[in-house]
């Protein structure tokens, strides 16, 4: 029997079911015995409005998550002056794309199981992106205005990669403008901590 004829013949089933149901083509497809594409056609010709399928967002699950697992380990690691994607894909080894990594960091940072400069303080002192001419004298000056105000504290760690994160900068404009605050003698670094406010 051809596959029209399938449909044909359970015709009032398939048209309910392509009405009332968000199943898809495939599933409804191997229900009445015919492929896929026989069944957009039987939708086309008929003119037949399906009901949009609704998608229900994923809640991310940190605890069960082997990357925010990795990226937690390592972040609270003392000797650690900064983690990167590099590392975490070496520890699990595996690759992990960029996007694939910035959403888990900014998972871990919305849910605060990382420690980062608090957004507010960002607006407050921050609030465009910085110009890119002279980005290492803007980080400095910024950083400067922050730890003059009180908001980073004497012995805090300056972590460069949340910074250039945070900044949207590159970590080279970061280190640039930490060094010039090492000049001026407000951060120093220290071995196994990295920058430290002084």
């Amino acid at each position: 029997m051809r596959r029209s004829g399938v449909i044909q013949r359970h015709r009032g089933k398939v048209i309910k079911d392509l009405k009332e149901t968000t199943l898809s083509l495939g599933i409804l497809g191997d229900k009445y015995g015919v492929t896929r594409q026989a069944l957009s056609l039987f939708v086309k010709k008929e003119k037949i409005k399906r009901k949009p399928r609704r998608h229900r967002p994923v809640k991310h699950r940190v605890e069960a998550c082997h990357i925010c697992q990795e990226i937690l380990r390592v972040g609270g690691q003392p000797h650690s002056e900064f983690f990167s994607r590099y590392t975490i894909q070496e520890r699990l080894g595996a690759k992990i794309s960029p996007r694939q990594y910035l959403y888990h960091l900014n998972v871990l940072r919305k849910r605060r199981a990382i420690d980062v400069i608090p957004h507010e303080v960002i607006e407050e002192i921050f609030p465009k992106k910085l110009k890119r001419v002279f980005v290492s004298r803007e980080v400095s000056d910024q950083l400067k205005k922050m730890i003059l105000k009180g908001k980073m504290m004497k012995g805090q760690r300056l972590k460069q990669e949340r910074i250039a994160f945070r900044f949207d900068v590159s970590q080279t404009a970061v280190i640039g403008g930490l060094s010039r605050l090492k000049k001026e003698g407000l951060v120093t670094r220290r071995q196994g901590l990295g920058w430290v406010v002084k």
